[in-house]
């Protein structure tokens, strides 16, 4: 079994130990839930959308896990490590690096990625890059990027076994500048629970009283924002936030020992909440209520609950299709185009959302047709992305059923869901 370390982003919510002792551990996120110690927390993933893409890799590959580890290359440097004493320890413990990436390219990075690039210049152990794509399109020149994100993609791209992007855009763009490796795989979450995904199907007997799941940008007062306001002003809307209440531009807004997080259930308190942002928007917000997630693990369990998810986060949409749940995802930017039409993903362009209701959304995009071009498109992600990991050397610990076994008509999944309904 391989020894692999994940060297990028975080796969959960814990202080990481900057010491070495040996079996050390990460510790959790406390039980305090004043809001001082809830933005400290926040930043040991930053965006909680990262954590569902940095603990997919963890979860995929068939690894000896006692011997593997999470461990950041950016917190080494801060520690005082040099990239050689980096890249000696790498070389000696490891059988592959593997790098979770996300909107790495963009201008503003290169700092960062100089340094990532001077650890990957001496690597002498296999190197896996996965999901890595642009922020916003770019121009077709090198002066695009920051030096040190020129350097560290043609690093990526001389000496990883796989240098996996997040689609065919980056791809193209990638190619234009003669970083030739490069191959769209798509984002690594989204085959974490590829039995999930794939017994996703047409949203049964939806109507007003469906429950439904979403996230957005509340912090942003823009059309954007408004246009999803308008949206869920007459449906049964549960809201998850990844970002939004630790944003710099709310200002005061919380008091430091404000305490209104359930910690247990990671539901805010609505009240509080509501008096911030419907302030913010100038409107009255249509939710339920709010939740935050510290765990990827509450996270889907918390989808689970819910009918569908429409929204304008993609790794929110992603946690719902990992529990299984269809997704709706509304998009205004490069990221989201990109990787809902590699994976012919449901989606609306924010831009057509106006006018529209819930029901002509589930109608229109949610559609029989729809779910199972999904479905055969994503099949096809699948297995190219199975492929890819097995011809690097590692395979993954996830497979997609057998369409006409019995755990595809019913399993679990199925018992449990007439158990609930019971």
């Amino acid at each position: 079994m391989k020894r692999v370390v994940f060297a990028r982003m975080p796969g959960d919510s814990r202080f990481r130990y900057s010491g070495q002792l040996p079996f050390s551990d990460g510790i959790p996120t406390s039980a305090d839930v004043r809001f001082k110690q809830l933005q400290q927390q926040f930043w040991l993933s930053g965006n909680k959308g990262n954590i569902i893409i940095g603990e997919s890799v963890g979860r995929l590959f068939e690894i000896d896990r006692s011997r593997s580890c999470y461990l950041n290359i950016l917190d080494l440097f801060k520690a005082g490590w040099s990239a050689g004493q980096i890249a000696s320890e790498f070389n000696e413990s490891f059988d592959y690096v593997v790098f979770a990436m996300a909107n790495s390219i963009r201008p503003h990075m290169g700092a960062a990625h100089e340094r990532i690039a001077a650890v990957i210049e001496l690597l002498k152990t296999n190197l896996i890059v996965l999901g890595m794509g642009m922020q916003e399109p770019l121009t077709y020149n090198y002066q695009a990027v920051d030096a040190g994100t020129l350097r560290l993609l043609r690093k990526f791209n001389e000496k990883a076994k796989i240098f996996g992007v997040r689609g065919l855009d980056t791809e193209a763009w990638l190619h234009a500048m003669k970083i030739d490796r490069a191959r769209a795989l798509g984002c690594p979450s989204l085959y974490v629970y590829p039995k999930h995904t794939c017994r996703i199907t047409v949203p049964d007997s939806f109507s007003a009283a469906s429950s439904i799941l979403t996230a957005g940008h509340l912090h942003i007062r823009s059309k954007r924002t408004q246009a999803l306001l308008s949206l869920f002003q007459h449906s049964k809307v549960s809201y998850v936030m990844q970002d939004e209440v630790f944003q710099a531009c709310l200002g005061k807004a919380f008091a430091p020992d404000q305490e209104f997080y359930n910690d247990v259930t990671g539901e805010f308190d609505k009240a509080a909440v509501n008096k911030v942002f419907e302030k913010r928007q100038r409107a009255r917000l249509p939710f339920q209520g709010y939740w935050y997630f510290q765990s990827p693990d509450t996270w889907r369990a918390f989808c689970a609950r819910h009918d569908l998810y429409i929204g304008d986060r993609f790794h929110g949409g992603v946690a719902a299709m990992q529990a299984g749940i269809p997704a709706l995802i509304i998009w205004n930017d490069l990221r989201v185009k990109e990787l809902t039409g590699f994976f012919g993903i449901p989606n609306i362009p924010i831009a057509d959302l106006p006018g529209k209701s819930v029901d002509d959304l589930v109608a229109e995009r949610l559609s029989k047709d729809n779910i199972e071009t999904f479905q055969a498109v994503y099949r096809q992600r699948f297995e190219d992305f199975k492929q890819a990991l097995e011809q690097a050397g590692l395979p993954l610990a996830v497979s997609i059923e057998n369409p006409g076994s019995k755990f595809q008509a019913e399993g679990w999944w199925g018992r449990f869901s007439k158990r609930a309904s019971s």
